[in-house]
């Protein structure tokens, strides 16, 4: 075991820095988006890089800060240098200490002081503030790059070149800089290394200029694209090197070739050995001994042959030689007339050449970076729901420019607010409450929102709404009455709407009421809960709705990998509880059934009480604790609004604590469940652990479920994972435990889920709104091609009844959504009478803001995830 290390420990080395390579390059050609499974050889990703507006912008802010960064730095850093080096040794060593704390400083402090730095100044932050908070740490790496090398520098060599009388800039350009030359490309390549790939300086300095690591970094969901641009990245690399060792290679040959010809010894070691040859075959001819005929004339042959070749080297060398010589005169009898009559460009061009080349470089690099950074509207959104081709279309139809920039998290969208001012955001729910409430929100005005275009309606809902529409016909006008439709607002603002859709004298609205391509109105399910998040402050009485224009929407899902041992598991778990029911009550159970042509599904069916009230599936969040017990693999969405959700509805059956002692007790749980090894918190990427089939039991949200069982138009997904239960569709379900009360005959003590949804607003600074509120607009016209894109629901009516559709109505197509119908509706209840799922929240249901309390969650929260790591 001994020598085998010693003789493969090189080898194990290189395959621990290279596996990871190889395994990026593989994948970048996966035909499926799974990020674990190679499901065959595609170069879609490729063409998806091309697509990718927003990346290939933060790949030009990268390459443009570099380069600017890497030569300001790389002057500056020569400069220090040289100083340094003429400098007293006392002063050297303090000025390298100096110089040397970013280096040894941590990235998170260096970056937290020049923001703060930044603010204090009053700078706008951008490419300048990116540029030189770059220059500050690159500096100091061609400092200690160029130093070692200059202290070898004999300082005879200087001394020798003043005596002669050149001048200090003449011994600088003429003696040192030529010595320092494989130093500051070395210390240049260091520079733009560090500076392309930056990430923490970058995030906290940048402002809206976002470089690639940002993005990459930001993401919520990391696409294969990704390692299509690391493979590019990986082959320009690789094309460098060979080609810059190769060129030395060439010089180093072209050098000895040279010196051989000048010393006429070029092809000695050639000729002496077919003088060698030769001589051995005339001695074996001559041999007295030697009497056979044969032989002699096999050896006359090889003589001649021999001497052929001898004879043609020696005139090839020869010819060679001449030729060089040639070369060599003509060469430098340019040279003479060149430093005789163009002795100025002589001595300028290669400088010149330099200067052209740089300059051309970064001239292009600028006109690039300003095409493509000069924007009429810019957008900040904390998902990557917006598609490009959504962005292309508005940029193409309004002759503007958009900037687009994704986060990976709301509350780092709210962080950027402090360096940052955008015209339109994409945050959630609460986060539209606390910025509301911060007073950085304009209220919504749907007379400019409707004047955009006058095909297309976006229904102005009742911010009063509370979800009960009882009294109203379901097939007529439950979308538009007076209760979730602000009347007083059509009735002042908008007759013509109010008379076609709203008062129709209890006849049916026209189609165009109905048509998503025509009118768009909030889901009565949605309104209800957004109606009950109210702005964060004291002095403003009003909700979310007046502030915001939905986006998408969801709820938090268990998704349970349908293999055998998980049902079995399940199916105990609800025979235990069917122990506590009546006998008038049905039992819970988990039912199998045809879903596709080649897969079948499991369902959890709920059961009601004696009036066909209250209902429960018999399911509990608490399974997530018991299946972490028994050793099953579970992922948890790692959002903390998401966590303290789960044990929250757990112990008390509401959305959130609402108490700093529920809170504790919500902390203890959720420790204890985070506390086993099978247990893992994800981001989004939790998507391709579930579609890969990586889990027993999840926590998500339900178009990350759908997502991850649908795959990629076909491709990947939890189908084609050949895990355990992959012939099933992944069992996606919201627990609906509660006690039943034998007194009342019914339900009580019912668990709900957190309903989120993510929202456009209008910053309240923005000098582009009319822009913005076009933008909203087409975006919200272009819902079917973003919910299907994504998976998430879409909050507006018409277009859920779109992508649900059953058809019912021969010759209409099915919707496109209509395999997840279920799970595609958040807290869905089947509706016999509209022969499909309605959103029916309870009130367990509802989004997640708590105030001040939310800064002792996150406390709480940051404590878990360090006694997880």
């Amino acid at each position: 075991m001994r020598n085998f290390l010693k003789s493969s420990y090189m080898g194990i080395i290189l395959l621990f820095i290279y596996v990871p390579i190889v395994i990026l390059i593989l994948f970048s050609f996966n035909n499926s988006d799974s990020m674990g499974i190679f499901t065959g050889f595609s170069d879609r990703w490729y063409h998806e890089l091309s697509q990718q507006q927003s990346f290939l912008q933060s790949i030009i802010i990268s390459v443009f800060t570099a380069v600017i960064a890497t030569l300001v730095s790389t002057i500056l850093g020569t400069l220090a240098a040289i100083g340094l080096s003429r400098a007293r040794k006392v002063t050297q060593k303090m000025t390298l200490s100096i110089t040397n704390i970013p280096l040894i400083n941590a990235d998170i402090i260096t970056a937290v002081s020049l923001m703060m730095l930044f603010i204090a100044l009053g700078a706008k932050f951008g490419f300048l503030t990116l540029v030189l908070a770059h220059i500050s740490f690159d500096v100091p790496y061609v400092i200690i790059t160029v130093l070692p090398r200059l202290r070898k520098i004999d300082p005879r060599l200087i001394e020798a070149s003043l005596d002669l009388g050149a001048k200090p800039s003449q011994t600088l350009w003429k003696i040192i800089l030529p010595i320092l030359k494989p130093a500051i490309i070395s210390a240049a390549a260091i520079a733009f290394a560090m500076s392309f790939d930056d990430f923490i300086i970058s995030y906290f300095t940048g402002g809206d200029d976002v470089n690639v690591a940002t993005f990459i970094y930001t993401m919520k969901r990391i696409k294969p694209f990704v390692n299509a641009f690391g493979t590019i990245c990986i082959a320009i690399i690789g094309f460098v090197i060979i080609g810059w060792n190769g060129w030395n290679i060439y010089k180093a040959s072209h050098e000895k070739f040279r010196k051989e010809m000048l010393k006429g010894t070029y092809k000695d070691k050639t000729m002496l050995r077919y003088e060698m040859r030769l001589a051995m075959l005339y001695h074996s001819l001559n041999n007295q001994a030697l009497t056979d005929e044969k032989v002699k004339e096999r050896l006359r042959t090889k003589i001649i042959y021999w001497e052929d070749k001898y004879a043609k080297g020696l005139a090839w060398a020869k010819n060679k030689k001449n030729n060089f010589i040639l070369k060599e005169e003509r060469r430098e009898t340019i040279s003479e007339i060149s430093r005789n009559k163009f002795r100025w460009f002589t001595k300028t061009w290669k400088p010149i050449t330099l200067v052209v080349i740089c300059a051309g470089s970064i001239g292009l690099l600028t006109g690039v970076y300003i095409t493509n950074n000069i924007y009429d509207l810019v957008v900040a959104n904390w998902s990557g729901y917006i598609t490009d081709s959504v962005i292309n279309g508005f940029q193409q139809k309004y002759h503007v420019k958009v900037k687009y920039v994704v986060y990976d998290s709301n509350e780092t969208l709210y962080n950027k607010l402090y360096t940052t001012k955008y015209d339109v955001m994409v945050p959630s729910d609460y986060m539209v409450a606390k910025l509301g409430g911060q007073g950085d929100l304009a209220k919504i005005d749907y007379t400019k929102l409707n004047a955009v275009d006058p095909n297309f309606h976006l229904v102005k809902p009742n911010p009063t709404f509370d979800g009960n529409i009882a009294g109203y016909d379901v097939k007529f006008n439950q979308w538009f009455n007076d209760k979730n439709v602000d009347v007083n607002y059509y009735q002042n603002n908008d007759i013509q709407f109010y008379n076609t859709c709203i008062n129709t004298n209890d006849k049916k609205p026209p189609a165009s009421c109905f048509d998503k391509n025509k009118t768009a109105m909030v889901n009565n399910g949605l309104l209800g809960i957004q109606n009950k998040n109210k702005i964060a402050s004291p002095t403003i009485n009003a909700s979310i709705t007046d502030y915001n224009i939905p986006l998408f929407w969801g709820d938090m899902s268990l998704v349970i990998r349908p293999s055998a041992d998980n049902i079995a598991f399940i199916r105990n778990i609800l025979n235990e509880e069917n122990k506590n029911l009546p006998g008038t009550v049905a039992k819970f159970g988990v039912s199998e059934q045809a879903w596709t042509a080649d897969r079948q599904q499991y369902i959890i069916n709920d059961v009601y009480d004696p009036k066909n009230v209250t209902y429960s599936n018999g399911i509990s969040w608490d399974i997530l604790w018991k299946a972490a017990q028994a050793g099953k693999r579970v992922l948890l969405n790692n959002d903390y609004k998401n966590l303290f959700m789960i044990a929250s509805e757990k112990n008390r059956q509401q959305v959130l604590p609402t108490t700093q002692q529920a809170a504790d007790q919500d902390f203890n749980d959720l420790k204890t469940l985070l506390k086993y090894n099978n247990v893992a918190l994800k981001n989004d990427e939790i998507i391709n652990d579930v579609g890969d089939g990586r889990f027993d039991f999840a926590f998500m949200y339900n178009g990350d479920a759908i997502a991850a069982d649908a795959g990629d138009n076909g491709e990947g997904g939890f189908a084609n994972s050949g895990q355990g239960g992959s012939d099933h569709k992944l069992l996606i379900t919201h627990p609906r435990f509660a006690k039943y009360d034998p007194t009342q005959e019914k339900f009580t003590n019912i668990e709900g889920t957190n309903i989120w949804s993510d929202n456009f607003v209008i910053a309240k600074n923005s000098s582009h709104q009319d822009l913005a509120y076009k933008f909203i607009n087409y975006v919200i016209q272009h819902q079917s091609e973003l919910t299907e894109n994504a998976g998430y629901t879409s909050p507006y009516q018409q277009v859920m009844d779109y992508e649900i559709n059953p058809v019912v109505t021969p010759g209409t197509e099915p919707g496109p959504m209509l395999d997840y119908n279920r799970e595609y509706v958040p807290v869905s209840k089947w509706d016999s009478t509209l022969n499909n799922y309605v959103s029916d929240p309870i009130a367990a249901d509802g989004p997640f803001y708590n105030g001040s309390l939310d800064d002792y969650l996150v406390n709480k929260y940051n404590i878990l995830i360090a006694s997880k790591n």
